[in-house]
Parts: C-alpha cells; structure tokens; sequence
C-alpha cells in the first residue's frame, strides 16, 4: 500500500492503544495519515479530528432501546450518534482512499463509505465483558445490535484470533480475516532501566489495571512464590478505585513490586530485562479463552520464557513452540507454583532460546503484506 490517503478511527486514546498505534507506524512509511479519536494532536505532524463523546437525553435513549429491540438498521447512526460525534466533516470523508475502524460503535457513521472500510474487530464486542449494571447490559445490547444490522454491509473484516473470527461466524454469520496483534519491528531502544536483583527469577506483567485481568491473583502467586522470585506489575490503571486496592494488596509482599508504565513503543525492550512474561487470564463467559492478547506477541519479541493461561491460541502457540507453561485456567495456583519450582536456571534459558528463535515468525509487516492481498488494498 502506498501514496494513499488513510484515516484511522478509534473510538479511545489513539496515542495509548497497541493495536491501531502499530498499524500507523505501519502504513506512515508511504502513506498519508489522519486520525480520528478522543485524544487530539497526540502524534506529530499528523492531522487529527476530535471524537465528542455525548450523554443521551432520556427520550434518545428510549428511542434508541426500541430501533435496537426491532433491529431496524437503517437508524444505526441515529442510534450511534446518542453517545458521540464525529467532528471530521462527511464531504472530508469522501477524498481517502481507505479508512481503518478500531471499533464496532463507529461502523455506523461510515456506512456510506462501507467500499473503503476496514473493520479492526479488537474483541468479541457481544461478550466483551460480564455486565455489573444496567448501563454495561445496555452497551451489550447495542453491540449485538450493530452486528446483527451492520457486519454484513462491511465486506472487509479483521479479527485478532481465530477464536473470534469463529465467534463472529457462528453467531452472525459473518467472516472475518485473521490479523493477530504482532509487534511492528521499527521499535526504539529504550534507556529506561530499574535496579533488578539478577540473583533473583524476575517475573514481569504488564497491561490495563483493570477487575477482569485477575491481577489479584497474579499477585497473590507472586507472594507464594517467595524467595528467590520477583513478581513486577507494570500497569496501566484505567479503573482509580481498583488500581489503588492492587497497590494495597501488593504492599503485602515484599517480592512484589508495581512499576510505572513505559510508553508504548519502549514496553519491548524495557520488559527483555527480566526472566519469565506471566499473564493470568480467567475464562470470562468465553472472552478471555477466544483471545489473542498483545502481551503474548511482546513477550516473545523480547525473549522471554511464558507463563501464560486462558487464552486457548496463547496456550496453543506456547505449547507448540516450547515458549514456557500454559494452563487452561488459574484456580489451581499451589500448581502452577510447584511447576515453577521445578524450572531452573538453565531451563529458563532453554525456553528464552526458543522465544528468541520463534519470534520472527511473528512479524507485523509481513502480516501486513499478506493482508493487503487478501483484502485487496
């Protein structure tokens, strides 16, 4: 793809979210590039429009309830349009050649574009989460609404996982082409390093702070595994309640450390400083087992052995790759630390040789190449 003229929507901070951050880094080599998301002006030198998030009046919402409960699909702007707007004008739409969709609740705005679309699926939107409230079943409520409306206007579409893709096409019929979250390679070295005790096992996990990541037992393993182990949580705390009851909770344990993130592009090379990646994820109703999480694809390209559970793909690729230990779940944490127990030194090492040598399999851009002709771009 080159001398084209792109736009990349992202119903979120675009400067913080991997995905949609790699595919600019990505197609800005020989192309063009605008943004449309919440956070304006957060790369430099490229033009961005504001994305407005608005509060709908109590007649909107009721409207909107009854245009989803028939499925009336032609309203899907009216009803997208309740919670935001879009501040790039449609007439401006209309001169890019393609135009990149990070989220489901955006697809409406764009229908008339649909020929130049690439719909990025990031999650299985239906079952994205365990709703707690009635706002978080409305949100459900409306994701399944624009899938059963909108998917099939779209013929250019994008998932992370096989896992996914089988979701989309069992429930609505819908395929997807399979784009997983590989890390780009133009990365930059980072000079930011902390004080590690060397003699120790260093553990690092990184990500959103956020209840569904079970982060509590992330730190609750770290604290069984005792001397001799490090457990560092580098978060990202998108929930302020929950991430100060993790601190609290880490402060317990004396081999258990949280750090301050690193930007985006630094998270590689920062994190090849420690021994083992762990991700914890429980089977949320299905979500976390069809996933595919960055974190997997960054622990690999820095070298470093796994420990992984959930994720039935992330499990698949460690077990068969040899990467490290992979479970189907965490409820058997006594386990997982006698296995660990049992991995020494040179076994580590055995399993950040194979990370090192398996991780350009995983290469962003020759992944881009392949999907430009699969989807034609």
């Amino acid at each position: 793809m080159e001398n084209k003229k792109i736009l990349l929507v992202y119903r979120g901070r675009f400067a913080s979210c991997p995905r949609p951050k790699r595919l600019y880094l990505q197609l800005r080599k020989k192309n063009i590039i605008d943004i449309c998301s919440l956070d304006t002006n957060s790369l430099d030198g490229v033009t961005s429009f504001p994305i407005i998030k608005k509060t709908p009046s109590p007649l909107r919402r009721l409207i909107k309830k009854i245009i989803m409960r028939l499925k009336i699909g032609s309203l899907a702007e009216y009803v997208a349009s309740a919670n935001c707007e879009l501040s790039i004008e449609k007439e401006r739409v209309q001169r890019y050649d393609w135009i990149f969709i990070h989220d489901l609740s955006l697809l409406p705005f764009f229908i008339e574009h649909k020929e130049k679309v690439i719909f990025d699926a990031r999650e299985y939107y239906p079952r994205q989460f365990i709703p707690q409230n009635d706002w978080q079943q409305e949100l459900l409520d409306v994701y399944d609404y624009y899938c059963s409306t909108l998917l099939s206007k779209f013929s250019r579409k994008v998932t992370v996982s096989q896992g996914i893709a089988d979701e989309y096409k069992n429930k609505y019929n819908e395929d997807f082409k399979i784009f997983k979250s590989y890390p780009v390679q133009e990365l930059i070295e980072s000079e930011k390093k902390i004080d590690i005790d060397k003699s120790n096992i260093n553990l690092i996990h990184h990500g959103g702070c956020l209840p569904n990541r079970s982060i509590e037992k992330l730190i609750e393993f770290g604290g069984k595994m005792g001397k001799g182990y490090h457990l560092y949580l580098m978060l990202v705390w998108l929930d302020e309640s929950y991430y100060k009851s993790v601190c609290k909770l880490a402060s317990k344990f004396e081999n258990v450390t949280i750090l301050e993130p690193v930007d985006f592009q630094e998270i590689i090379p920062f994190i090849s400083q420690f021994d083992i990646g762990i991700h914890f994820l429980e089977d949320i109703e299905g979500q976390h087992a069809v996933s595919l999480p960055n974190k997997f694809f960054e622990f690999v390209a820095a070298g470093l052995m796994l420990l992984v559970t959930g994720s039935q793909e992330m499990i698949k690729e460690t077990r068969h790759h040899k990467l490290g230990l992979a479970y189907e779940g965490v409820s058997d944490l006594n386990k997982l630390e006698q296995d660990l127990k049992r991995v020494d030194r040179s076994q580590i090492e055995i399993f950040r040789r194979n990370t090192r040598k398996t991780a350009p399999l995983f290469d962003f851009g020759k992944q881009f190449e392949e999907l430009e002709q699969d989807l034609s771009l």
